[in-house]
């Protein structure tokens, strides 16, 4: 077996270990997305060390997640109070929010690799978490039409966002996520294919 490298298509040709647990010679090559003719489905061209070379779509990851919220004064410092206290108890979040609530309340989601550590954290720094919470999380690679493409699911299968959010992660990756009513969870799992 030859030694695979991944052009995800980037203009910026910039080689970038991509940690394969089986074979450590995969290399990620990519080139910007603006460089795709519009109206192309960028794919993943993977490229032997023999010659043989495909490109193949890669699929978003779904998953379910469990996320709590704060409720905090809306106040200069408040936010960075929760989240160092979460650093010093090496809590790692997948994704955090934070957006006012009228009233000189803010609200701030958390949501954490480690459920069970981020409850034990907060339950030390005296913060008082929400109960938990059941959202979708959604990475892939980054393409015109990505977030179109999960909320296009959702509308087929007639269920509503509650809420989303999605920023480009850098290196030609997305990530959203996606709330919808407790009542359409698991018709939206289905869905989703989480």
């Amino acid at each position: 077996m030859g030694s695979f490298a991944y052009n995800g298509g980037h203009r910026f040709r910039r080689l970038m270990s991509a940690g394969h647990p089986t074979d450590p010679g995969i290399r990620r090559v990519r080139r910007s997305p603006s460089a795709d003719p519009p109206g192309r489905e960028r794919g993943v061209r993977l490229r032997c060390s023999n010659g043989f070379e495909t490109e193949v779509l890669m699929a978003d990851t779904v998953r379910g997640i469990e996320y709590y919220y704060v409720t905090v004064p809306n106040t200069p410092g408040e936010g960075q109070r929760l989240l160092s206290a979460l650093k010093e108890s090496a809590v790692n979040l997948l994704a955090f929010l934070g957006f006012p609530l009228g009233g000189g309340q803010s609200q701030i989601d958390l949501v954490p690799e480690d459920p069970q550590a981020l409850r034990e954290a907060a339950e030390r720094a005296g913060i008082t978490l929400s109960e938990p919470k059941r959202a979708f999380l959604i990475q892939g690679d980054d393409r015109v039409g990505a977030v179109a493409d999960t909320t296009a699911k959702l509308a087929e299968a007639n269920i509503n966002l509650t809420a989303a959010a999605a920023t480009g992660a850098g290196s030609g990756r997305f990530g959203m996520i996606v709330w919808v009513a407790a009542a359409d969870y698991e018709r939206a799992a289905e869905a989703l294919s989480a």
